[in-house]
């Protein structure tokens, strides 16, 4: 038994937790390696027929958060600055012993500063198609988010479950032209799950979401006399210029998606759990509404598998390991020639693993450690460019809980990463003019290693009939030898209150 327990810890060196969305990886910044210490089935698969799973209890939840964030090592296109600011209520309740209702509401409003031309809120999905203008400056989105999943156990091993998410916000450049936007956001997911045996779940879902973007340029007033440049973008060099102060652009994105989850837990004090996530998301670019124009498509293919274990070895010592793999390629064609513009594909990869020691009832330790490998390749024919980039990444964490009392506790975490990009390919000629003044340095961008550093702090309280949460994180990234980036730095600041309490 020793010697097995050695062989796993030298094992579980490695734990890596990956923060990014279903598209690319436009912004390194974005991509995080974080360790976790548990396995949380609902979270990781959103199949709302693992509701079961999930871990919050029969609470009012009340959140309110704020994050802060300056950024220097950036693309052309990233803002500079962005506030992010949310205030969600939500809740869980279990009717009978058969059926769970879990539901968020949510009112949120975003600040972009410094933000260079581009006004498409999810410029850095990988589509090519995006609109903007010559100026720079802040712009506002105020949203409101919903989400509902039921859970309904219709037999002993088996249950079914039903999920919707609801968003709306809109958006206004506050320097001239001063262009609006508005963004609708709807995706609906249904899952089942079997019990082919007591000790494996097995379960399937879909999800189909739908997804419109219209940006709108209308005259201003305050802004007779300035000349508005409109630039449409179809790859990363030689955007078209048009001289007009009128224009409205639609974007239509739909993703498709099915996942299976398999959960294997032979004793109490082991759980293996795999994911497999297979989905295609497809985005329609047109101008206008009377007689909209078809301005290009891009798709986007992914593939995302994942397995995790967690096994308590002694009532104080718990260890986690885990695999993830993720792959995305897309490509876009121009929208009268039916040629193709670019392609683009990335891949992820990484072992993780992580080790959790309780010494007593007030003190426990974390320690992880992790290791990927990230890929990206970019043909952009249109531009003439081509890309691509191999890097690896590193992390070290180490974490400390203690309780004050019964009543109070607090958690620390610190965390080092390290981003080293190992080889990279590029070749571009007949550049344009925007290309040569600032595109460059977003190649010099994806080629630029860094260190992060990430300290936080979390403290749980029983007060006033509840429970009350308060977390702070402030993320320092430094680049690290760059003669572009040299002497600059990215800091980031989150914090929340939570105050969770028992209303019926």
């Amino acid at each position: 038994m020793k010697r097995t327990f050695y062989i796993f810890l030298i094992l579980v060196i490695f734990q890596l937790k990956f923060i990014f969305a279903q598209n690319f990886i436009y912004n390194f910044n974005g991509l995080s390696i974080q360790p976790d210490t548990s396995v949380k089935i609902f979270q990781l698969s959103q199949n709302p027929a693992l509701l079961n799973y999930d871990e919050d209890e029969e609470l009012l939840y009340i959140k309110t958060s704020f994050s802060s964030s300056d950024e220097k090592l950036k693309r052309y296109f990233d803002p500079g600055k962005i506030n992010f600011y949310r205030v969600r209520f939500s809740g869980k309740k279990k009717i009978g012993d058969n059926q769970i209702f879990k539901g968020i509401f949510e009112f949120n409003k975003l600040i972009r500063k410094n933000w260079n031309w581009i006004f498409s809120k999810d410029y850095a999905s990988g589509n090519p198609f995006l609109l903007g203008d010559s100026s720079s400056g802040s712009s506002t989105f105020n949203g409101i988010y919903y989400n509902a999943n039921y859970f309904n156990q219709i037999f002993e091993n088996s249950s079914v479950g039903a999920g919707l998410e609801y968003f709306v916000d809109e958006g206004l450049k506050q320097v001239s032209p001063k262009p609006t936007s508005q963004h609708r956001n709807i995706k609906f997911t249904l899952g089942v799950n079997y019990s082919p045996l007591r000790l494996i779940n097995l379960s399937l879902s879909g999800i189909v979401e739908d997804k419109k973007e219209e940006i709108s340029y209308k005259e201003d007033e305050s802004a007779v006399y300035r000349e508005i440049i409109l630039m449409k973008f179809r790859g990363i060099d030689y955007p078209i210029i048009v001289k007009k102060k009128t224009e409205t652009r639609i974007l239509y994105l739909n993703n498709y998606a099915i996942s299976g989850d398999i959960t294997f837990r032979p004793f109490n004090s082991f759980l293996f759990y795999s994911r497999i996530n297979k989905g295609i998301e497809q985005t329609v670019s047109k101008e206008e509404i009377t007689n909209p124009s078809n301005q290009g498509y891009f798709q986007n293919d992914y593939l995302n598998f994942e397995m995790k274990s967690e096994a308590f070895w002694t009532e104080r010592l718990k260890t986690n390991l885990s695999f993830r793999f993720f792959n995305s390629s897309g490509w876009a064609k121009h929208p009268s020639f039916y040629s193709l513009l670019s392609e683009q594909e990335q891949s992820l990869s990484g072992i993780t693993g992580n080790v959790f020691y309780r010494f007593n009832d007030k003190l426990s330790l974390n320690l992880g450690v992790g290791f990927g490998q990230f890929k990206f390749d970019l043909n952009d024919y249109y531009s003439n460019v081509l890309f691509s980039i191999k890097s690896q990444l590193f992390s070290l964490q180490t974490g400390l809980k203690f309780y004050f009392t019964n009543a109070i506790s607090i958690s620390t975490n610190f965390l080092i990463e390290k981003h080293s990009p190992i080889s990279s390919k590029e070749f571009y000629e007949n550049s344009g003019t925007y290309f040569l003044s600032f595109l460059k340095n977003d190649l010099d961008y994806f080629k630029t290693g860094f260190n992060r550093y990430n300290l936080s702090f979390l403290i749980m309280m029983q007060l006033f009939a509840g429970e009350v949460l308060f977390a702070m994180d402030y993320n320092y990234l430094k680049p690290v030898s760059s003669s572009v980036w040299n002497n600059v730095q990215n800091r980031n600041i989150k914090s929340f209150i939570e105050y969770r309490v028992k209303v019926y």
